[in-house]
């Protein structure tokens, strides 16, 4: 190794010094072979600067034995490298860290199109900054499928207008929301999040949060957004913005897995929610968070979700709502009312509320579960899990703790507190 390495740096000073040579210029020839020359001189230069490349490459093989690895390998090396979760991009992580190494790994950084395939941008104000950004950024990711997770201020211009602004736009975005397949929007509008389903058909998850605004009424009415490749929904509206029943009319997802609808002000409207259900077949994850739902509301659209597998419930108000659901897992008609509940989660959010804990609630508790333990005797999935977080005034009682540890027994996971 150290005999190679003396070689390459004799080499590399004669290159140089031919080079310079080369370079000087000679008043001895005439102005014929002074032309012809130059051609010759240019010609060998060419020779010797990428010879003098290739050398440089084998010396830094020596130095750097890092360098050595293939660059499939290195390439997976950097892919391990990026954030666990993903976070607005900085100068000291990757991948821009890895491009400030050397000149070989900025060029592995740069062609490797998995390392862009990510991108988390919050809009600060700064509106030259987010477009050169994006602009810079997107390229690289090539036609690999891409994440995005997008901040927009509380307040901000309508996204996708047409004109070129400073305020957060979508036009950077437009040649690649084909290739969007994972999207996490903040602060959007109603409106926004209707536009932005539109436009990218190969969408696998999308979540946003904050919705804010309401929907024409022109455009819901006359368009429903067919999402043929959703498989997880997240909604998340805030307090001062109607329940999104209107949001789910507008939009086919046929093969739509996990729905998440979290809404602290206002309620679903029945008739658009049974209408979104009917073209969802295969739901088998609903988180719903609610102020208020009324049992008959919640109940039918359990119904409605035959193959329902997780089902998880926040509310403020009456907790009967939960024993309406466990008194139909033990009724006649139970193998047809949840068929695949495996695990059935339910909380109260208001600080204020309390209730105090009757031997009625354990019957009715002990019966259900029991009655969904043995998925052989009740032609159902076995439930195994069973979650209920609120404020009980007696959370010792006796009748109570005794019916968890048998149910503990039989193998099901409880909590009840």
């Amino acid at each position: 190794m150290k005999i190679e390495n003396l070689r390459l740096r004799i080499r590399l000073d004669d290159i140089e010094t031919l080079l310079f040579e080369l370079q000087t210029p000679s008043t001895s020839q005439n102005r014929v072979n002074t032309r012809q020359g130059t051609r010759l001189k240019q010609e060998r230069c060419r020779r010797l600067r990428e010879e003098k490349v290739i050398v440089k490459q084998s010396l830094n093989r020596i130095i750097y034995p890092i360098l050595t690895v293939p660059v499939e390998i290195t390439s997976e090396i950097f892919l391990q490298c990026l954030p666990d979760r993903l976070t607005e991009p900085r100068a000291y992580s990757a991948p821009f860290l890895l491009g400030q190494i050397c000149s070989v790994w900025r060029q592995i950084a740069l062609n490797n199109p998995r390392l862009w395939a990510a991108l988390h941008v919050r809009y600060s104000g700064n509106g030259r900054h987010f477009q050169n950004l994006i602009q810079n950024w997107l390229p690289r990711a090539g036609s690999v499928p891409f994440s995005l997770s997008l901040t927009l201020p509380p307040k901000h211009c309508y996204f996708f207008s047409p004109r070129m602004c400073y305020c957060p736009s979508s036009a950077p975005f437009v040649d690649y929301w084909s290739r969007l397949t994972c999207f996490n929007g903040i602060y959007f509008t109603l409106q926004e999040c209707i536009d932005l389903l539109s436009r990218a058909p190969n969408l696998t998850v999308g979540k946003f949060s904050y919705l804010d605004g309401f929907l024409s009424s022109t455009k819901t009415a006359t368009c429903v957004i067919q999402l043929d490749n959703i498989k997880d929904l997240y909604f998340h509206t805030v307090y001062s913005t109607p329940g999104p029943s209107s949001l789910l009319e507008s939009l086919s997802a046929p093969c739509l897995q996990s729905l998440s609808i979290h809404c602290l002000s206002g309620h679903i409207t029945d008739k658009p929610f049974f209408s979104f259900l009917r073209k969802s077949p295969c739901i088998h994850t609903f988180d719903l968070t609610l102020e208020y739902i009324s049992q008959e509301a919640d109940i039918a659209l359990l119904k409605a979700m035959p193959a329902l597998e997780v089902f998880q419930l926040n509310f403020s108000c009456s907790t009967a709502i939960v024993f309406a659901i466990l008194s139909l897992l033990d009724d006649d008609e139970s193998a047809t009312f949840l068929p695949r509940i495996r695990k059935l989660a339910f909380g109260n959010f208001n600080p204020r509320f309390r209730f105090t804990w009757e031997d009625s609630f354990t019957k009715i508790l002990f019966n259900a579960l029991n009655s969904r333990c043995d998925s052989a005797k009740s032609g159902t999935a076995q439930l195994g899990s069973f979650e209920f977080h609120c404020s009980i005034t007696n959370p010792q009682d006796a009748k109570l703790n005794d019916c968890l540890t048998k149910l503990k027994a039989k193998g099901i996971r409880v909590f009840v507190a």
